[in-house]
């Protein structure tokens, strides 16, 4: 079941503002490479500016967190790497730290105003599916931005762009962030945008979303999601019923399944409450199973 709003020219709710920077983890590595390759990607589709950051895991060590490459010859090398493949010899550069590479990361996101943080996976397991490894799993809990994670050899290839962009909605506070910033780059990139609800959705009422009040059908949901999306925007609703064993298993492949190879980037929510549809555990099998970099977005309070 599908519920499509064609694009109209009509001037929506989506205003321009100036996006948040985006800061990318490179450390030298494939999956460092498939990370920038992402950051590309997403900066062009938003039209962010760009921030290489690099975690030297020994120390002490003649540099100064927060600055550039200036002191110290791993980063230089790294940064400079970095700048030849995102075609820009002006990026802007940052040593996050010499210790935790995840815990700097945060900290150098919260410093500098970042709205997503993109990280690549471990290069084990199968070809193009992504893993968790432990800097992704601490930012995918800890972050205090949205975080993406490249899949596995993204940078086998140079993409041209985004092509189209999906959302996983349940209606939860959690979602309608994650659908907020999947609309705003659509808009800004000009793709198509497609909204995926799970059958028997729990919509949560009360403050911040998390009382469970009421049941409506995921059509329901659904519709209001695509009717809440700037006009401008070609907007479809899509419907999956994963059924009821091993709901959080067949969710995630609901999901993947409906994405199909047409789309090039999935966001989503982070479940931090007693909101059902989409538990954590769905957001690591999401990460581990689609085809497409997986955006997860923090809850906006």
């Amino acid at each position: 079941m599908s519920q499509t709003k064609p694009k109209t020219e009509e001037s929506g709710a989506t205003e321009a503002t100036v996006p948040a920077p985006v800061l990318v983890a490179y450390d030298g590595s494939a999956g460092g490479l498939d990370a920038l390759e992402l950051a590309r990607v997403l900066c062009d589709a938003e039209g962010a500016r760009c921030i290489v950051g690099t975690c030297l895991e020994y120390g002490p060590v003649p540099v100064r967190v927060g600055r550039g490459d200036a002191e110290d010859p791993v980063a230089t090398a790294l940064f400079a790497e970095a700048k030849e493949r995102l075609g820009d010899p002006g990026v802007e550069t940052r040593v996050v730290g010499t210790r935790a590479p995840a815990r700097m990361l945060a900290e150098a996101a919260t410093r500098e105003g970042v709205g997503t943080i993109v990280v690549g996976s471990p290069h084990r397991g199968k070809v193009g599916r992504a893993l968790l490894g432990s800097v992704s799993e601490h930012l995918l809990h800890h972050a205090p931005c949205a975080v993406v994670v490249a899949p596995r050899a993204y940078a086998s290839e140079r993409h041209a762009g985004l092509r189209k962009i999906a959302v996983a909605y349940d209606g939860t506070d959690v979602a309608k962030s994650a659908l907020r910033r999947a609309e705003e780059i659509a808009a800004r990139s000009g793709v198509a945008l497609e909204i995926i609800v799970a059958e028997d959705v729990i919509v949560s009422g009360g403050p911040g979303g998390r009382g469970i009040t009421k049941r409506r059908s995921a059509a329901e949901v659904a519709e209001e999601a695509v009717a809440s999306v700037d006009p401008s925007i070609e907007t479809e609703g899509k419907v999956i019923d994963p059924g009821w064993h091993q709901v959080v298993g067949e969710v995630a492949e609901g999901i993947v399944t409906t994405c199909g190879v047409e789309v090039d980037l999935l966001l989503l929510g982070s479940k931090t409450g007693p909101e059902r549809l989409l538990y954590g555990s769905v957001s690591k099998r999401l990460i581990a199973a689609a085809p497409c970099p997986v955006l997860v977005v923090q809850r906006a309070d």
